[in-house]
């Protein structure tokens, strides 16, 4: 069982101090601290966020997932200080095959015989290192990289929407499941912050047409980590990278001929791409074809009925294109607006429950303001079409395959923001801003 004791909090204290004082410097450093105003507030949600992650685990749920990354990350960080040659063997073994005279090690890493978890647990040892082995301090620095990732979106949303700069910080840092499911011990939160600095790097390698090395190295990592962590999220994201580089494309040909002759080309050129770069993918990982994924979906589907009593279902599933297609609208629902109120059999279950019942009203309300001139929105921004189709694909992945609240809220965690950024964007923002007119019009 892990502990918090005085010790913990001694060096939590301490890292703490030492983080805050580099991000203030580093704040007070730039030329335009205005830029930064949220810089510090930011930091401060996500730490307290990872606080009381580390006390909801420890003492309402008593067991789960983060307890084993922590015990295996332990292992290999005991392990560099006693035989380092041991641990960069480890490290560099795969999943299930350690080298045969380190086979100890895995009767004490249960998930060193899958990859995802092994390469989580391998991920977290330099952290548990540091943090002297302390359950509470290494989620003090996941909740940092949570936090790294959150103000990469943060200046993403500000960017695409300056006058909401109150709206952006609540959609980014102020959502509770947010808040809290960000910031532990869990491959969500690794993967939350990676598609953040994703989202991030190709905004301004497409939008903003900036080929530095230092955006470029950020996708290429944080692709790295979605990979190996959570594949389904890169997955999803694919198909609206390549939405956003032929609205992008579209919208830099000004004349309407020109724009009518070369539609079907660049719509050719990016289903090439796109075909070749999901079947590498595909490839890489079998889980991905067609009958990893039907093979998945049923193991859900099954499995995640029977656990902590949060089950939910969209009826009969007939595992077939049509049949899948079918379950489209439920699977959407489910995502977005549930759990309902009657549904909630836990506080978790509530935030989450009070928190898709908000986006259920502001759905509700942009569906009114905007009638018939929605698709207008859509059609000038690149960057929203972006995030619908990214919106659309993971939002149905998750809800038909989670089966499980509780799962559920952890596995929507990557769109939580985008849902709440782009939602309040069209909610709250002047019209004439948003369709590009003026004051008058």
């Amino acid at each position: 069982m892990v502990e918090v004791g005085i010790i913990d909090w001694g060096i939590w204290l301490v890292y703490f101090a030492i983080i805050f004082l580099t991000l203030f410097i580093y704040k007070n450093s730039k030329s335009n601290p205005e830029h930064y105003s949220n810089f510090i507030n930011g930091f401060l949600v996500r730490a307290i966020g990872g606080v009381a992650f580390v006390y909801v685990y420890i003492y309402y749920y008593g067991f789960g997932d983060t307890f084993l990354y922590f015990k295996g990350a332990r292992e290999l960080s005991n392990a560099m200080i006693s035989e380092p040659t041991e641990y960069f063997r480890l490290i560099f073994s795969e999943n299930g095959n350690l080298p045969a005279d380190l086979g100890e090690y895995a009767t004490v890493i249960p998930y060193s015989r899958t990859a995802e978890e092994w390469f989580m647990v391998k991920l977290l040892s330099p952290l548990t290192l540091i943090s002297f082995n302390s359950y509470l301090v290494t989620t003090l620095f996941v909740s940092l990289i949570a936090f790294y990732g959150s103000w990469k979106i943060y200046l993403v949303f500000k960017d695409l929407w300056p006058n909401g700069k109150t709206y952006v910080f609540l959609a980014v840092f102020l959502v509770p499941s947010v808040s809290f499911w960000s910031t532990g011990l869990l491959k969500d939160s690794i993967a939350f912050s990676a598609i953040n600095c994703l989202i991030y790097a190709v905004y301004h390698i497409i939008t903003k047409k900036d080929f530095g090395v230092s955006k470029i190295c950020l996708a290429l990592i944080s692709a790295f980590l979605l990979y190996h962590l959570k594949i389904y999220i890169l997955f999803s994201f694919i198909p609206a990278v390549f939405v956003l580089i032929y609205a992008q494309v579209k919208a830099n040909i000004h004349s309407n001929f020109i724009r009518f002759l070369i539609t079907p080309i660049l719509l050719m050129i990016i289903t090439f791409f796109a075909f070749f770069v999901g079947r590498g993918l595909i490839q890489a990982n079998q889980e991905f074809s067609a009958e990893g994924l039907e093979k998945q979906a049923k193991g859900f589907h099954s499995w995640h009925t029977t656990t902590a009593g949060s089950a939910y279902n969209l009826g009969e599933v007939n595992y077939t294109v049509s049949g899948v297609f079918q379950k489209i609208p439920a699977a959407l629902n489910v995502t977005f607006f549930r759990p309902y109120f009657w549904e909630s059999s836990n506080v978790v279950m509530l935030a989450s429950a009070v928190e898709s019942f908000i986006v259920l009203l502001l759905f509700i309300y942009v569906l009114f303001r905007w009638k018939g001139k929605l698709f207008s929105v859509f059609r000038h921004r690149p960057m929203l079409q972006m995030f619908l189709v990214f919106l659309l694909v993971f939002g149905f992945a998750v809800g038909f395959t989670s089966y499980n609240f509780g799962a559920l809220v952890r596995y929507k965690l990557p769109i939580y923001s985008i849902t709440f950024f782009v939602l309040c964007y069209l909610a709250l923002e002047k019209k004439h801003t948003i369709l590009g007119l003026n004051d008058n019009s």
